[in-house]
């Protein structure tokens, strides 16, 4: 984050600047035994604000991740220290919207991670993040299963439209909200629980009622089919106090007894549908004329579910079908579009990035039977609707769910969550860290490298794999995520001659072709030049350049991203000096170097971890590049007129 950044969370903070963690016992409602406790963020500096209003600040402020990062931090450590240990497990809440977000510099990651590898823990996503930011929520899921954590569903019952979305995230514990202990239900709550209990019958979940204060409580949480209960009534929030007569009475219990899902070696993506079942060749208006009737089943039964279309050209999505979605989003949890941007009807979400190349998908989800239907152009000419496409269908719940979601993953947020969107990749460093730079020269390298739309600088490690150290958005996280999550890619397969990875067109690249699936499951990058910064005894750093287009950097492109890596290089390393003695990798200077060397005052000290970082030198090497942005000039052009001298502009 930035300076001003780091001064806001500090005095969110308060004078304490720290967040303590007190714990919630979580019982086995049969014996009542203590299986786990539920870890609460609280903040003893301002104590006149709760949880909730302390987060909307952070979000309002721009620093949800940091705050995100402190409360994990609270968490865990507070309870590895305190002695929790399996079969105790330790619920704690994530933001999954900022999940991906570097830790501020006064978070020790390797600290939070040691945690997680000896205390079993539950991870916590909410019911109101499963609609405001699908996408977001998946990626939370799947990073708590790549740790062979457990997953619960918060807060069910408030909203009842998010039910439609079990089948999707596969809870391995729903929390049933206070709402669902009253005497009465109103025809939403039994709308709920039928889609819970079909949910738990299908598979290993397990039911939690929280909110329990009362016998009458339990009696009814009973009856709900829990087995898990939360309340005051059994246990106020407070220090955790871990005896051995509370470990030896939990080894009796197996509620918990679940084994984590592992997550898929590959991610499916709709079009391994055509390779799983039979498939038929018609022509495309045949296979919308089938989709629709999907559609308007949906909108007949009054069922609430999910309606995902992915389309790979814009003009399928015409007047009458946008009419035709509008109608279904008044009466269904999420529909939305891939394919056609974000100015679509009110109530249709949209996707900020490319749909499925070539193909065409839709996903059905309902709580009375899915459906979904892939189709593959076969390459035809002529009038659009007489093309022909090989396509399969499937009622299969998982292949619906599957296909699901691989659409949300590329929906965009709703507005409201892009505030923290926004501010999730700032460069993180307290006040006077130079390393807040890391982050700007992200932000220039995108602005200035013709094509290139994501840049990030990440560090891959022997103890921590593969992070994020600064990004200009949140996709470079994403897919640093998915190399660290599958082990596959050019930055965790590097070879000694490939100091320079450009892969110009990455859907027909053979160097990396699980690589290439598993970027596409997340965000279509069809180009992909990765410079290859330095090499320590435990530590490789890289700058990555992102395209959605395939052969979208053409060679003047690469020669500018060429030059800002050579500069990146040299300030990075310096700013790594105390921690490490890393050999730079050699990065010729191209013809654009002596330009701007003329331009910034000289040429820049050879790359060391002993002098000081030269952030003067630096500034003016991206007022270059700034500059031929601003201007919609060439770099070179900008350089060669010597006016970012060493008095700067």
């Amino acid at each position: 984050m930035s300076t001003d950044a780091a001064r806001s969370l500090d005095d969110l903070l308060g004078p304490s600047g720290r967040v303590r963690s007190v714990y919630q016992p979580i019982l086995d409602l049969q014996t009542r035994v203590v299986v786990g406790y539920e870890a609460l963020a609280r903040f003893p500096g301002t104590p006149e604000l709760g949880p909730a209003e302390m987060f909307t600040a952070a979000r309002d402020m721009g620093v949800l991740g940091d705050l995100d990062w402190e409360c994990r931090r609270a968490a865990m450590t507070g309870a590895l220290h305190a002695g929790v240990r399996g079969p105790l497990h330790l619920f704690i809440n994530l933001e999954p919207s900022v999940l991906g977000t570097p830790p501020p510099w006064r978070v020790d990651p390797r600290e939070v991670s040691e945690a997680v590898g000896i205390v079993p823990t539950v991870i916590e996503l909410t019911e109101r993040a499963l609609l405001t930011d699908p996408r977001s929520v998946l990626w939370a899921a799947d990073w708590a299963r790549e740790r062979s954590c457990l997953v619960a569903l918060d807060d069910v019952g408030v909203n009842p439209d998010s039910v439609a979305m079990l089948s999707v995230i596969r809870p391995d514990i729903i929390k049933l909200d206070r709402v669902m202990l009253g005497p009465e239900f109103a025809s939403e709550h039994r709308r709920t629980l039928r889609a819970v209990w079909d949910h738990v019958s299908d598979s290993d979940c397990r039911i939690l009622c929280e909110g329990i204060e009362s016998d009458d409580d339990l009696d009814r949480a009973r009856a709900l089919g829990a087995t898990l209960v939360q309340g005051y009534h059994l246990g106020m929030p407070g220090p955790l106090e871990i005896t051995a007569d509370i470990l030896d009475a939990e080894s009796g219990s197996t509620v918990l007894a679940i084994e984590p899902e592992a997550p898929s070696v590959i991610p499916s993506v709709p079009a391994d549908l055509l390779r799983r079942v039979p498939t038929r060749t018609s022509p495309l208006r045949q296979i919308a004329t089938l989709g629709s009737g999907f559609e308007e089943a949906a909108a007949r039964d009054g069922t609430i579910g999910l309606i995902l279309l992915s389309i790979h050209l814009p003009e399928l999505f015409t007047a009458t079908a946008a009419a035709r979605f509008a109608e279904l989003a008044e009466s269904n949890t999420l529909v939305g579009v891939v394919g056609v941007g974000t100015a679509l009807p009110e109530g249709v979400r949209g996707a900020h990035i490319q749909p499925l190349r070539e193909h065409v998908a839709l996903a059905v989800v309902d709580p009375d039977g899915s459906t979904a239907v892939v189709a593959r152009n076969l390459g035809d000419t002529g009038p659009v609707g007489d093309r022909r496409y090989e396509w399969a269908i499937t009622h299969d719940e998982r292949e619906v769910a599957g296909i699901a979601r691989a659409l949300l993953r590329r929906l965009a947020p709703l507005p409201s969550t892009d505030v923290a969107q926004g501010h999730r990749i700032a460069a993180h460093a307290t006040s006077g860290d130079h390393r807040a730079l890391l982050s700007e020269l992200a932000q220039t390298a995108a602005r200035a490298v013709p094509g290139a739309e994501s840049v990030g600088l990440s560090l891959v490690s022997r103890d921590q794999g593969l992070t994020t150290i600064a990004a200009n958005d949140q996709y470079p996280v994403l897919l640093d995520q998915l190399q660290q999550l599958y082990g596959v890619g050019p930055s965790l397969e590097p070879s000694d001659d490939d100091t320079v990875i450009h892969i110009s067109d990455l859907a027909s690249d053979e160097r990396w072709p699980e690589y290439s699936r598993v970027i596409n499951s997340a965000a279509p990058i069809g180009t992909v030049l990765s410079f290859r910064l330095f090499t320590g005894l435990d530590t490789s750093g890289f700058i990555t350049f992102y395209a959605q287009e395939s052969h979208a950097l053409d060679p003047s492109a690469v020669e500018v991203a060429h030059e800002l890596a050579r500069h990146t290089q040299q300030y990075w390393i310096s700013l790594r000096a105390l921690t490490a003695r890393d050999a730079p990798t050699p990065i010729p200077r191209g013809r654009l170097a002596a330009a701007i060397d003329d331009a910034v005052g000289g040429p820049e000290a050879p790359a060391s971890h002993t002098a000081a970082p030269d952030t003067g030198r630096m500034g003016r090497v991206r007022e270059v590049f700034d500059r031929a942005v601003r201007e919609g000039r060439p770099v070179a052009a900008v350089a060669t007129e010597g006016s970012c001298g060493a008095t700067g502009t």
